[in-house]
């Protein structure tokens, strides 16, 4: 409890300490930090994150996270995640985007906030149920309604193109 007061007065001090490997998350210490803004429903947490590198394998998840390594160094997004190879490849041809070239801080932001009502629209529809990830429904609602102006729709807006959007 004298953790959770803490954190709601003053915040998080200094961060949680994690290893990544192969985009998933293991906390090595902070537990309890991380358990407290998880239950103040925080979105994020600042973490000093090492990552370590797998070999490379022909394992459909090698490959992918292959492939999301580049992406993450030009974006630093790490919230989207796919089960097909090729699909950051599409992401890239989708937003417009170049491989090999950094977002700037408000095309992370435009992507987040378009990214994000989706996922909202999209579980809020039983996404959850189907046997892909948000990243994977996403791609198919970019490429039927494009990425330009989904940065700017409003909630409202997705809900109906995710409606329609439904069968595929």
């Amino acid at each position: 409890s004298r953790l959770y007061d803490g954190i709601v007065k003053d915040g998080l001090r200094q961060p949680v300490t994690a290893l990544e490997y192969m985009n998933k998350f293991y906390l090595m210490e902070g537990n309890k930090r991380v358990s407290v803004m998880k239950y103040l429903d925080s979105v994020c947490i600042e973490a000093e994150v090492t990552r370590i590198l797998p070999q490379r394998t022909e394992e459909l998840e090698n490959k992918i996270y292959f492939e999301f390594l580049p992406f993450y160094k030009d974006t630093e997004i790490n919230y989207i995640w796919f089960t097909k190879p090729g699909s950051f490849e599409r992401l890239y041809a989708l937003t417009g985007k170049t491989p090999g070239t950094r977002w700037s801080s408000e095309e992370r932001r435009d992507f987040e906030a378009a990214y994000m009502r989706f996922r909202t629209e999209y579980k809020a529809h039983n996404g959850d149920r189907l046997p892909i990830t948000t990243g994977d429904a996403f791609l198919i609602y970019l490429e039927a309604c494009g990425y330009a102006d989904a940065p700017k729709k409003y909630s409202q807006q997705i809900r109906g193109e995710v409606r329609a959007l439904w069968g595929e």
